[in-house]
């Protein structure tokens, strides 16, 4: 574009000089009036071509850069659009595991299992308890836009990891029992291993691997286990279903 610019320039210097020409050599005085309008006239017009073509120049290049910068908005909007629904797939995963919990502790009241008044009271709080945890998921979920800009808010606090791993795979056995009759069991090097941590998506992860490991175990057992390393917790799942392929393992996350 610039140089429509610059070949506008040339050619209006080119004349301009031409005209100029005929006024120097001009032999009367008429001729030299007349050529020194025509000069005159050539110049101004040359300047407004300029500015014409100038003016079209930077239209053109103000258009380009709209169109680009069109062109990265709907890029992102369709990179938040697809996070989006990512998201809303992990979140209905996600929501399925209290869900799950919660008609199992509901259905061994309902059944009969457990008739005794303590075992009843005991199952109704985790009910409570899962559902408040699945409520409090659900208000996470809902907040996209701190997601999308970005600001996500978590809300560490020192925990025995111990127990609070060994309750989410307790309350997580009946269910794999009555699914699957898939054994879960729990170990730990440790009592007390302390760690800070946001309980809520500590919670998630957790319980992901969990539903990961029965949905692609057909039998067998599912095995969680807790041990430090320095100053780190290594908490493992393992499991004697499918597996997974290790050309899989370097974008799993």
């Amino acid at each position: 574009l610039n140089a429509k610019i610059i070949t506008t320039e040339i050619l209006t210097f080119v004349l301009a000089i031409a005209t100029f020409a005929e006024v120097i050599f001009g032999e009367t005085p008429s001729q030299i009036i007349f050529r020194s309008g025509v000069f005159l006239l050539v110049l101004s017009f040359g300047m407004l071509l300029i500015r014409s073509v100038r003016k079209e120049v930077e239209q053109k290049e103000h258009l380009q850069k709209l169109s680009e910068e069109l062109a990265r908005a709907n890029a992102k909007l369709k990179q938040l659009d697809q996070q989006k629904n990512e998201f809303l797939s992990f979140a209905a995963h996600d929501l399925k595991s209290p869900i799950a919990l919660v008609k199992q502790f509901a259905s061994l009241i309902y059944d009969g299992t457990y008739k005794e008044p303590e075992k009843v009271h005991e199952t109704v709080g985790k009910i409570k308890m899962t559902a408040d945890r699945a409520v409090n998921m659900v208000n996470t979920f809902l907040d996209l836009r701190k997601i999308e800009e970005g600001h996500m808010e978590y809300n560490f606090e020192k925990k025995n990891v111990v127990d609070f791993v060994g309750g989410i795979t307790s309350d997580f056995t009946p269910l794999a029992k009555q699914q699957k009759d898939i054994a879960v069991s729990f170990e730990s090097s440790s009592k007390e291993i302390f760690a800070s941590i946001d309980t809520t998506t500590f919670r998630q992860v957790i319980q992901n691997f969990l539903d990961n490991s029965l949905k692609y175990t057909e039998k067998g057992w599912i095995k969680v286990s807790l041990k430090e390393e320095q100053k780190s917790v290594l908490v493992t799942i393992t499991d004697s279903g499918l597996g997974m392929d290790k050309d899989l393992l370097p974008i799993l996350f």
